[in-house]
C-alpha cells in the first residue's frame, strides 16, 4: 500500500485507546457474513459522485450498473493509471471483485484506488469492511473514521463504528458512535438499529437506570420489535423491576417466541421464585436461541445444580468453561491478526476455533479469509474441505 494511504491508517491508529475485543466471537461473525450479504447493507448502494466528463469512467459506470463484471475489470486493467478518471474506476473494479466473491483483488483494486485518490468516502468504507471482515479491526475502524471526517453528514459510518465498537467491548464509544449516527437523522431501518445499539451499549455497561429514558422513548417509536422488549426485560430485571421484567418479557415472547434475552429475564424470575424447573426450560430454550452466550449457559448450570442434576450441571459447566476459553483464545487471535495482517495462520487457527463451537458460517469465512491471504496455505485448504464433508447430507 502506498506511504499515504499506509500514513492515514497509522496515524489514526496510534490516537486510539488500545482495547482489548470482550466479545470477538460476535465481532468476526458479524464481519465475515457480511461477505455473504450485498455490501450495501451497510454502505449503501450509491455509485461514487464525481464531476468528470469521462466517456471511460462513464462506460465503467455503466458496465457496473448492468452487471457486466467481466468487462468493467476487463477495462480497468486496460486504462492508464495516470489518468485523472483511474482512481474511480479502479473503485468499481474493486466493488465489482467484491460482487463476483474475490476479496483479495477486491482489497487491491481498492488499495491502488485510494492510492490516487485518498478523498474517497465510499472507497474508504468498502476497504473498510474488507478489513473487518479480515479480523483487522484496527485498520477497518480507522478508515471508517476516515470516511466520517470525509463526509461529515453521512450516517453510515457511524452506525458501523458503533456495532464494532459495540462488540469489542468499547461501549461509550459505540454508544457515541450510535448517537452521532442518530443526529444525521438515517432512514427508519438504521435508525432502529441506532437506537437499539445505544440501549444495548448502555446495558453491556452496567448503566441500566441511564438506558431506561432511551428505552421508554424506543419502545413509543417501535411498540412492536421484541429485541427492544428483550432488552427492556433484562435491563428492568437488573434494577430489581420485577413486575416491569416480566411484563417487557411477556410482550417480547409474544412477538419471537425464541427471544434470548426475554427467555433469560424470565429465567432469572423463575429461579428467584425456587421455580427451578420453569427457570431450566426457559434456559435450554435460550441455549438454541443464542449459543455462546455466557449468561446463558452460567445460569443454567446454577439451574441444575438447584436441582441437584449433578451431571448435567457439570456438562454446562464444562460447556461454559470451553466457551470462556474460546474467548480468551480468539480475543488474542484478534490481537494477532491486526499485528500480522498478511499471516494466514491467525485466520486459520480463528477458524478452529469456529469449528470447536459449531460456528461453521464463521469458520468457512476464517478459512477463506486465510486463503484468499496464501492459496497455497494448505492447512486451511484441508479445513475448508473437511468442512464441506461435514455439512454434506
Amino acid at each position: 500500500m502506498a506511504s499515504l494511504l499506509g500514513g492515514i491508517l497509522k496515524t489514526l491508529n496510534q490516537t486510539k485507546k488500545q482495547h482489548s475485543p470482550a466479545l470477538p466471537l460476535l465481532i468476526l461473525g458479524l464481519a465475515f457474513a457480511s461477505l455473504f450479504l450485498p455490501w450495501q447493507r451497510w454502505f449503501g448502494g450509491k455509485l461514487p459522485e464525481s464531476n468528470q466528463k469521462s466517456s471511460v469512467l462513464d462506460t465503467a459506470r455503466k458496465l457496473f450498473a448492468q452487471n457486466r463484471l467481466d468487462k468493467l475489470i476487463r477495462l480497468a486493467g486496460s486504462i492508464n493509471p495516470k489518468a485523472p478518471e483511474s482512481a474511480e474506476i479502479y473503485s468499481l473494479a474493486g466493488q465489482a471483485f467484491l460482487a463476483r466473491g474475490q476479496v483479495g483483488l477486491a482489497k487491491q483494486a481498492l488499495e491502488r484506488s485510494l492510492e490516487l485518490k485518498l478523498e474517497q468516502p465510499e472507497s474508504l468504507k468498502y476497504l473498510a469492511a474488507i478489513f473487518l471482515a479480515s479480523g483487522d479491526s484496527a485498520r477497518g475502524l480507522a478508515l471508517l473514521e476516515f470516511s466520517a471526517k470525509l463526509k461529515p453528514d453521512d450516517f453510515q459510518p457511524w452506525l458501523a463504528i458503533g456495532k464494532v465498537r459495540q462488540e469489542t467491548g468499547e461501549f461509550i464509544e459505540a454508544f457515541t458512535a450510535y448517537e452521532e449516527c442518530l443526529k444525521r437523522k438515517p432512514p427508519a431501518d438504521e435508525a432502529r438499529q441506532a437506537r437499539i445499539g445505544r440501549i444495548r451499549a448502555l446495558i453491556d455497561d452496567h448503566k441500566e437506570e441511564q438506558a431506561q429514558p432511551l428505552i421508554s422513548e424506543a419502545l413509543q417509536l417501535d411498540p412492536e420489535n421484541p429485541d427492544l422488549f428483550g432488552l427492556a426485560a433484562i435491563s428492568a430485571q437488573t434494577l430489581g423491576l420485577t413486575e416491569q421484567a416480566e411484563a417487557r418479557a411477556d410482550q417480547a415472547l409474544k412477538q419471537n417466541a425464541t427471544e434470548p434475552n426475554a427467555l433469560l429475564a424470565m429465567a432469572q424470575l423463575a429461579f428467584l421464585n425456587d421455580n427451578a424447573v420453569a427457570a431450566e426450560a426457559l434456559l435450554k430454550k435460550a441455549v438454541v436461541a443464542k449459543p455462546n452466550h455466557p449468561p446463558i449457559l452460567q445460569l443454567l448450570m446454577q439451574v441444575q445444580a438447584r436441582q441437584g442434576k449433578t451431571i448435567d450441571a457439570a456438562a454446562t459447566k464444562k460447556e461454559f468453561q470451553a466457551l470462556s476459553g474460546r474467548i480468551l483464545q480468539m480475543d488474542k487471535l484478534i490481537k494477532e491478526i491486526s499485528q500480522k495482517p498478511d499471516d494466514p495462520k491467525p485466520r486459520y487457527e480463528m477458524g478452529q476455533l469456529a469449528v470447536e463451537g459449531q460456528m461453521k458460517v464463521l469458520a468457512e469465512q476464517c478459512f477463506r479469509a486465510a486463503l484468499e491471504i496464501d492459496p497455497a496455505f494448505e492447512p486451511a485448504r484441508q479445513a475448508l474441505e473437511d468442512l464441506k464433508t461435514e455439512t454434506t447430507p
